[in-house]
């Protein structure tokens, strides 16, 4: 399986990370000022699930990287629009696009850009942070829920579960991501 990190700032590098402890071809794709820090590293993260990659491989331009078999989007919700827009042509034909947000809005601005059944969303539960420009901590769970608020999400995605689920991660698949959402950004607030 190869996937690309689109967003190599602390949610990136851990996401990413763990799937590459778990075998998986992971390409970090950052802006250009974070290339030449990551290209090569170490790559490390302090938790509860620590690791230390002797080697990451980064490019500047999604494009640059060949073809995925999933593209996680860890970039700010404002970003998200444009980072999707700019993954799609690197997308492989079956391929899953994931959006790793702190946000309630991202499945709504990914699905006028794909098929459904190729789309996956959920929330971030770990605190992290940088502490270097290839290390970075974290602190809470250290967990990934996916979902599609529409259908059932593709084999892509179960795959990537598998995986983080391989080195210890809490990962799933939840029935009704939107609730998921919700209850964790906005717990006092009744469900929309």
């Amino acid at each position: 399986m190869r996937v690309a990190i689109v967003g190599s700032g602390a949610i990136g590098l851990l996401y990413g990370g763990w799937l590459q402890s778990a075998g998986v071809d992971v390409v970090f794709v950052t802006r250009p000022g974070r290339q030449a820090a990551l290209d090569g590293a170490t790559l490390t993260a302090e938790g509860r699930l620590s690791f230390r990659l002797e080697r990451v491989s980064v490019v500047g331009d999604v494009a640059n990287g060949g073809s995925f078999d999933a593209i996680i989007l860890a970039v700010k919700l404002y970003d998200l629009a444009a980072a999707a827009a700019q993954a799609l042509p690197a997308l492989a034909p079956a391929g899953a696009l994931v959006a790793i947000q702190n946000g309630v809005s991202a499945y709504g601005i990914l699905r006028p850009l794909l098929d459904p059944s190729r789309l996956a969303i959920g929330p971030v539960f770990a605190a992290t942070r940088l502490t270097g420009s290839s290390s970075v901590a974290y602190a809470g769970a250290d967990r990934v829920t996916l979902g599609n608020p529409e259908c059932k999400v593709s084999p892509g995605v179960d795959e990537l579960v598998r995986r983080w689920t391989s080195v210890g991660v809490t990962a799933e698949i939840a029935e009704d991501i939107d609730d998921v959402i919700w209850t964790l950004r906005s717990p006092a607030m009744p469900k929309r």
